[in-house]
């Protein structure tokens, strides 16, 4: 069936409940008549079908692009993609894949919302940063020149036994006060020579969780690795691990997204 023009001024009509099917895979049109053409009660319409086609969910994708209403077409797909997920769900081989799909379609729309892989990305890289921040203060963090330890002139001494959970709050032990004292901090001490790059949590982070921009500090700085387990140096460490595989990953899917490859859908 095919017809130029497709009316559905009045939503009430379509949502009478003696019209409890509409049969729409093969149905095709060119335009929409009506006021409400918000993706939520086009949903609705969709839903009418006895079972899912997606030759339906695409035809008005397409229409609605065509009149340049792009949120409502992308919010189409997005629910195409979920219909198409739910399938994969029912069939135990391809469970694991439906489970990745889930996650993608949360993160990302299936690719048609890369605003939301970005500020993602953002909150994850703002809150890594103040935790960094907090631990950097309690001598979590030290350099990673090995040459740095080797200069005499330099008083820091860490606790082998690394940094207790407990003494995250507790950054007034941490102080090097007076250059002439050993300190207990090599964030805190005012020994390093000035070219030595100095710790960042911010710049940390965003070095941390960016795959390919090297800003040299997490090059320069790492965590001190205790002789104890399950310590505030260790969970940084997971910490520091977890964003770097969230960064690879979060990266590939935008850049998937903005070259188009992550888009299923094709006019």
């Amino acid at each position: 069936t095919e017809t130029n023009t497709l009316n559905i001024e009045g939503s009430k009509f379509w949502e009478q409940e003696k019209l409890k099917e509409f049969k729409l895979d093969g149905f095709k049109y060119n335009h929409l008549l009506g006021k409400n053409l918000d993706s939520s009660t086009l949903e609705k319409w969709l839903d009418k079908m006895p079972e899912f086609k997606p030759q339906p969910y695409k035809q008005l994708a397409k229409v609605l692009r065509n009149m340049g209403h792009q949120k409502e077409a992308n919010d189409v797909m997005i629910e195409y993609n979920e219909q198409l997920r739910k399938k994969d769900f029912v069939t135990f081989d391809r469970l694991f894949i439906s489970v990745f799909k889930w996650i993608y379609g949360k993160t990302s729309g299936y690719g048609y919302k890369p605003m939301k892989v970005f500020w993602t990305m953002l909150i994850v890289w703002f809150l890594c940063s103040l935790f960094y921040w907090k631990a950097s203060s309690v001598a979590v963090f030290a350099p990673s020149n090995p040459l740095i330890f080797q200069h005499k002139d330099y008083k820091v001494k860490i606790a082998d036994e690394g940094t207790a959970i407990g003494d995250f709050f507790n950054s007034k032990d941490y102080k090097c006060e007076d250059e002439k004292l050993e300190c207990n901090n090599w964030i805190n001490s005012k020994l390093l020579d000035e070219e030595y790059t100095t710790f960042n949590p911010f710049w940390y982070s965003l070095d941390v969780i960016l795959p390919i921009v090297d800003l040299q500090v997490e090059k320069d700085w790492g965590q001190y690795v205790s002789s104890n387990n399950g310590t505030l140096n260790d969970f940084t460490r997971w910490l520091m691990w977890f964003e770097i595989l969230f960064g690879w990953i979060y990266s590939l899917i935008l850049v998937a997204i903005l070259s188009g490859l992550a888009k299923n859908e094709k006019d």
